[in-house]
């Protein structure tokens, strides 16, 4: 196998000192030998372990003890049979527990006899002082074994397993195996010599050059072994070979007065060990030098990003390995420098506003480290442009309304370069660019010359305007916030005049309403009305807050002097004193009688039965053209229906009884016909309305939810018990025909629809697996208008005691010696009863009365036992006697055989 050391400098921190080195090495121990496992001879050769399979063995005992170490090179074993094996090598771990190091596997072995396995060289296993032979069948058991030698002080002792897996690596506690004491098997193993291991780099030559921090790696070593199993390196032993090593705790460590090192490793596999030259050289370490700094570089405003600045050199007698850094003297920086030490622009310098940078380089060969300094001068800067009226120390207001066009605010820049400005704006909300632009040329912001500003229809009216001023290469900006004010805005009638008929009425009657419709721009503005009659304004009284007029007085067109026709000036008033006007022409009239708007009807009202109480049924709708208040009433012949319907006064809705249900078949009357008015206190309006009742069908219903028969199992057509259904229906002379569910076990039974019995519609025999004992039925019935109502069927299903038990045969025949003694068990015999539960358990019991003595009893499991000894009974005596079997059904079922029992000493 191939394994690699960590050879690691460990640099101590002390002075000159005889016993310091930094150099951890390995070092060899023990040696190798050759030696023989016996081979014990062949006479009376065994199977030991029978049909056992996937077994580990084990042989305990001196002779197979590995007494030194080398490699197996061969196996040697007499086998009884045919198959694979794995031949093993177990070594101890603490006594008890043993760990599995080693395993060749012979794929097949053909056939019985000896057979001698030579082990390729890869697959050559390392054994140690105290390792053990063993080996593992996944088959049956093939080793030939001997049991007792003769001539053996004693017998060799193996032990054997069945591990759940089998594999190298495996631990197991043969303390807890299978002793096998006695026997000898045929096995031995032949072991060779252990190959040393080999190195792959030494001897090597390193160069290391200090400061080295402690445990840095500089060497790793490789090494090889030839023999599969040997140690790992990691478990290589270490010795350290002492030289003396110069510490300077500052500035850290020099080469001192010896500058070689040579360390000695030696590998060991515990058997064979090989030793290796390293030599360490520790060289000065010289710090690298700028070639080319300090430096001057000359750039201008038209050099762009990623343009070369400068290429840093630098030279180091011990590295051509450098890293490069830099700090600018003002950030942000436009320069970066890479790991070649080429400097490059990371951005354009047309907008730079810095004439010139410090860059602050340093290197470092990973010991050393050295700075400098490059400076960076540039041409051609250009200097920003700057507001000189921005930002303002307070909001700008504009009021709603502002002409289309007009200026807001002239935005003011210098440039001290004298180059041309151009502004730009951006807003947030974006809706400000809507209302608002800026001149490129002069910064003059307008409102907009499309977009009127409505206050009232606006959903931004803050605007954050960022107002910008660019030379063509620099940009400066500044925050504009824009206000808009609301401005109260007039108001106005839709109309110039508005109408409305009213009739005469008492002082506080209210008049129509006329409508006002008051158009004002500012939206939620509060508004307040007032009138103006010139005579005839004593007459009336107005809401000032929606126009609405009532009488002032009682008014009676048909007083002399009362006039017919009123017209007044109304004015509305804004919050803010602004005012419009309108004209309001009152006509007043008499008053005017009630009139039905949906009586009569064209057809007569139908109710069903059993509607429910307080339901709508008719809303009767009157009108009244001088807005007088309706009180609706009703009469009724029959007189019984007003037990059944009323009529609300106020709304003229009419509605079933809030307390008497409506009963098809419990009530006498049936039709009903209405008389129906209504007035407004002074004239009374009457119409007629007919309300017919009419039947509905209702559902049946059983008296109980549940129902519950037992009944026995049975043949096919063999009618169960009447549940005693009862069912329900308020409809006089209406029938019922029943349905069943028994969900998967509705196949064993057949319903007669009329009156709900069942009847078996196969042989339903409980001795049958599956056959269920309670089975759970739904019950629907149906009316003749299809309406149902359900119950459910609870079937408890009893077994029948029906077969009687059967013996397996009809003669049995037992032996017994003379000298038996009493409750020796002679043999069995056996009844089965093909009825389930206690119908087909059986009790057992004899009839001897053809025996001159009870000499025999059965046990409840059918054993015969003797009850008496036969002394005195002759060889070849014939016993006959009856057994019987009867199950514990009741009625009981009896079934008997014959039992023989024969003398024969």
């Amino acid at each position: 196998m191939k394994s690699n050391i960590l050879l690691i400098i460990c640099l101590l921190s002390m002075k000159y000192s005889e016993e310091a080195t930094p150099f951890p090495v390995c070092q060899a121990v023990g040696h190798i030998g050759v030696a023989n496992i016996v081979f014990y001879g062949t006479q009376d050769w065994v199977q030991v372990s029978g049909t056992d399979t996937d077994t580990a063995y084990f042989i305990n005992d001196p002779d197979t003890v590995f007494p030194c170490c080398g490699v197996i090179e061969e196996w040697d074993a007499y086998f009884k049979f045919a198959g694979p094996i794995k031949f093993d090598i177990w070594r101890s771990t603490d006594g008890k527990n043993f760990k599995l190091v080693g395993s060749n596997e012979l794929s097949q072995v053909s056939q019985p006899g000896e057979v001698v396995y030579n082990v390729p060289s890869g697959a050559q296993y390392t054994v140690l002082p105290g390792d053990y032979i063993g080996w593992y069948t996944p088959l049956k058991e093939m080793m030939a074994c001997t049991p007792n030698i003769t001539g053996e002080a004693t017998d060799v002792e193996f032990f054997k397993l069945r591990p759940s897996s089998f594999s190298m690596g495996l631990s197991l506690d043969w303390s807890m195996a299978e002793s096998q004491p006695g026997y000898t098997c045929l096995i031995r193993a032949r072991y060779g010599v252990n190959e040393p291991p080999t190195f792959v780099n030494l001897d090597a030559e390193i160069r290391v050059y200090p400061p080295i921090p402690i445990g840095t790696v500089i060497y790793i070593i490789d090494a090889t072994d030839p023999d599969i199993s040997d140690t790992t390196i990691t478990q290589l032993t270490y010795r350290m070979i002492k030289y003396k090593i110069y510490m300077d705790p500052n500035p850290g460590f020099r080469q001192a007065t010896r500058d070689t090192y040579s360390v000695y490793v030696t590998c060991t596999d515990k058997k064979n060990s090989t030793t290796a030259k390293c030599d360490v050289k520790i060289l000065p370490s010289a710090p690298p030098q700028f070639t080319n700094l300090p430096g001057l570089v000359l750039l201008s405003t038209a050099n762009v990003n990623t343009d070369p600045v400068y290429s840093v050199s630098v030279i180091d007698p011990d590295s051509t390995s450098f890293n490069f850094s830099m700090i600018c003297s003002i950030i942000p920086c436009p320069f970066a420098i890479y790991s070649s030490g080429n400097i490059q622009l990371n951005k354009n310098l047309n907008y730079e506003s810095v004439s010139g940078y410090d860059l602050y380089i340093t290197v470092t060969d990973g010991y050393s480290t050295v700075t400098d300094t490059l400076s960076v001068n540039i041409s051609g800067i250009n200097i920003p442009p700057k507001f000189t009226n921005l930002p303002l120390a307070t909001d700008l207001y504009v009021e709603e309304n502002k002409p289309l066009g007009s200026s807001v605010y002239n935005v003011r820049a210098i440039d001290n370069d004298g180059d041309s400005l151009m502004y730009s704006m951006m807003s947030i909300p974006g809706t400000g660019l809507i209302y608002f632009s800026i001149d490129s040329a002069s910064g003059l912001i307008s409102t907009s010359t499309l977009n009127a500003i409505n206050y009232e229809a606006m959903r931004d009216k803050v605007f954050a305007l960022k107002i910008s001023v660019t030379d063509g290469k620099l940009t400066e900006s500044q925050t504009l916030v824009i206000r808009i004010s609301n401005v109260n805005e007039g108001l106005s009638f839709s109309q110039n005049t508005y109408r409305i008929v009213a009739s005469g009425r008492m002082a506080g009657t209210q008049l129509p309403n006329p409508g006002f419709v008051v158009i004002d721009d500012d939206g939620r503005d509060t508004r307040t009305f007032r009138h103006d009659c010139g005579a005839d304004t004593r007459y009336l009284t107005m809401n000032t807050e929606n126009g609405i007029l009532a009488f002032a007085v009682d008014y009676d067109r048909e007083v002399p002097g009362k006039p017919t026709r009123i017209t007044c000036v109304v004015t509305a008033t804004d919050s803010g004193g602004l005012t419009a006007t309108t004209t309001l022409s009152i006509t007043l009239k008499g008053n005017a009688p009630p009139k039905f708007t949906n009586l009569p009807l064209t057809s007569d009202l139908y109710v069903p039965e059993n509607t429910v109480i307080g339901s709508s049924v008719y809303k009767v709708r009157a009108t009244d053209s001088d807005k007088d208040a309706l009180t609706y009433s009703m009469m009724s012949y029959p007189g019984s229906g007003g037990f059944y319907f009323s009529i609300n006064s106020t709304s003229g809705m009419i509605s079933t009884s809030a307390v008497n249900t409506i009963n098809y078949e419990t009530i006498s009357d049936k039709d009903f016909a209405f008389t129906v008015s209504v007035t407004d206190g002074k004239i009374t309006e009457a119409q007629n309305l007919t309300i017919r009742i009419f039947d509905v069908n209702e559902g049946p219903s059983f008296a109980q939810n549940i129902y519950r028969i037992v009944a026995n199992e049975g043949l096919a057509g063999a009618q169960l018990p009447d549940p005693g259904f009862i069912i329900n229906d308020v409809d006089i002379g209406d029938t019922v025909t029943f349905l069943y569910n028994c969900g998967p076990n509705t196949g064993y039974f057949t319903m007669n629809s009329v009156n709900a019995r069942l009847t078996f519609a196969v042989e339903y025999d409980l001795d049958v697996p599956g056959q269920p004992t309670l089975i759970t039925c739904t019950i629907t019935g149906i009316d003749s208008g299809g309406l149902t109502a359900t119950a459910t069927l609870s079937l408890s299903m009893r077994d029948v005691n029906d077969n009687t038990p059967t013996f397996q045969h009809y003669l049995y025949t037992f032996y017994a010696n003379s000298d038996s003694i009493v409750g020796t068990v002679l043999g069995s015999i056996s009844a089965t009863d093909a009825d389930s539960g206690q119908n087909g358990q059986v009790v057992y019991s004899t009839d001897q009365t053809g025996l001159t003595q009870t000499y025999f009893d059965v046990s409840s499991i059918g054993q015969v036992i003797l009850k008496r000894n036969l002394n005195g009974i002759g060889v070849g005596t014939i016993l006959l006697f009856t057994a019987h079997a009867t199950d514990v059904g009741s009625p009981s079922r009896t079934g008997s055989t014959s039992v023989k029992i024969i003398v024969i000493g």
